[in-house]
């Protein structure tokens, strides 16, 4: 099912957060959630890598309120019954890192809970306006009732070995990070689900207390954090509309505007070249089966270009007129990309961890001995 969703995943995070203030002593006092981090050295902390935590907890009955502090180095995104419900932090430094707000109580339940959490460092790849010490993450309870689930050592964590930084081969200097190669061979797969296989976790490692900004410690510091000033951003549910070139495989006319399996032949290569209409920003989704090892790559651009062959070959591009943007005819696709191996399976899916600004996704496929749907 070559089913492409632009989307952000769910539907506005506006009712998650919280308009309450700030309890005064996690503006003024150390908090009691500590930083914690996944395994490895401390150099191994500063490199590229995407670690997972969870933590499972009991509720007596369904909360009203259940406020939660939340941040991480570089990012996160934060599920809780399988919902994602946050991702941040807010860009800043260490001076003034920013934690997000958010009350989780329409997702919690009565019984066992689960909040996880999905954290990446881009390492050296990491763009120009990020920010970073090392890999660690910090969730406070906003009162003694919410802090069952504070960050420290009762939470798991491992390191998903599935993913591998991309480097970035675009017209001009380019600063903004990575691409992402993700093996489905090596994923680890449902690991935000409650009842989740937890065999191969080991506990995180446990740091040292969230300090606030302008809080005077003799301890380690490493983040001085702040409420983040900034609402979370806006997330639909958005269609690519046209499919602009198609060539090694036939796609029904109204794909990709309206759901529909693409059919990807085994021993074949197919290249489908989408078009959203308008430049635009989010975490474009892709839902596929079957095809053992097959690979697929997504690339993005606002536009294509006339290039020459001695300019493709170049280890750096020079600046390249865009010229009309809505032609595709003729000319070559340059953008950054993300690249997937399929594991064989049934309804694989495919986001990348940071959000893609693009007018046009390319896809390219090449399967071996099974056809990929």
């Amino acid at each position: 099912m070559l089913r492409i969703l632009f989307a952000c995943l769910l539907t506005s995070f506006a009712s998650l957060l919280c308009a309450q203030p700030i309890p005064p002593h996690l503006l003024s006092k150390p908090w009691t959630a500590k930083w914690i981090t996944g395994p490895g050295s401390d150099q191994s902390l500063k490199e590229y890598g995407v670690y997972k935590f969870r933590r499972t907890f009991d509720l007596a009955s369904k909360p009203n309120s259940f406020i939660i502090h939340v941040s991480a180095d570089n990012r996160y995104k934060l599920f809780v019954n399988e919902k994602l419900v946050s991702m941040g932090p807010a860009r800043g430094d260490l001076m003034y890192w920013n934690y997000e707000t958010v009350d989780i109580a329409v997702h919690l339940q009565q019984g066992k809970n689960v909040i996880a959490a999905l954290v990446w460092n881009d390492g050296l790849d990491k763009p120009e306006a990020q920010i970073s010490n090392f890999t660690a993450f910090i969730l406070q309870g906003n009162s003694p009732a919410e802090e069952i689930v504070n960050t420290n050592k009762n939470w798991l964590c491992i390191k998903d070995e599935s993913h591998q930084a991309l480097k970035v081969k675009v017209t001009g200097y380019y600063v903004a990070g990575p691409g992402e190669l993700v093996d489905m061979n090596k994923n680890i797969k449902n690991w935000e689900k409650l009842n989740a296989d937890e065999s191969g976790w080991g506990n995180a490692s446990e740091l040292f207390p969230g300090i606030p900004k302008g809080v005077f410690t003799f301890g380690p510091v490493g983040w001085m954090l702040v409420p983040s000033p900034l609402p979370q951003m806006e997330s639909k549910i958005e269609r690519l509309t046209a499919t602009r070139i198609q060539v090694g495989v036939n796609v029904p006319p109204d794909f990709p505007k309206m759901k529909k399996s693409v059919n990807v032949l085994a021993r074949s290569k197919a290249t489908l070249l989408l078009d959203q209409g308008y430049l635009t920003n989010g975490y474009p989704s892709l839902i596929f089966s079957n095809g053992k090892n097959a690979s697929i790559s997504l690339q993005y651009a606002e536009s294509l270009y006339k290039v020459t062959t001695e300019n493709l070959n170049r280890s750096w591009l020079p600046h390249i007129p865009k010229e009309n943007r809505n032609e595709v005819e003729g000319k070559t696709f340059i953008g950054k990309k993300d690249s997937v191996i399929s594991d064989g399976s049934s309804n694989q899916t495919f986001t990348p961890l940071w959000w893609r600004t693009y007018r046009y996704l390319q896809l390219k496929i090449e399967t071996n001995d099974e056809p990929l749907i």
